[in-house]
């Protein structure tokens, strides 16, 4: 790449490549356990960077999202809301338009 050529990573779309994953677009969060990621690229999944340019809050981030999840989990399904299929954003970061509507069900 010639100087000065602007480069930006999108990890959304690493986090598709078929080269990378088995199935991408499937659900899977057993693709996430100890042996797979052991066997995995270290940048392949990179929801918080990485390097030297990672982000300094990513573990704390980690430990937030897991404690909550699991609350949420033990005690309520979680589902659409409706069944209006989703648009995403792509860039700067992965997130749904117009945001996403879900519908808590006690357990």
């Amino acid at each position: 790449m010639p100087a000065g050529t602007v480069v930006g990573v999108n990890p959304m779309l690493t986090h598709l490549l078929d080269g990378l994953w088995a199935d991408p677009h499937r659900f899977d969060p057993d693709r996430f356990g100890p042996e797979p990621s052991r066997l995995r690229h270290r940048y392949a999944y990179v929801p918080f960077g990485g390097g030297a340019h990672g982000c300094l809050g990513a573990n704390f981030a980690s430990l937030q999202v897991r404690a909550l999840l699991r609350t949420l989990l033990e005690r309520f399904e979680i589902r659409p809301a409706d069944d209006r299929p989703q648009q995403w954003y792509h860039w700067p970061n992965c997130r749904p338009v117009g945001g996403m509507r879900l519908a808590l069900r006690p357990l």
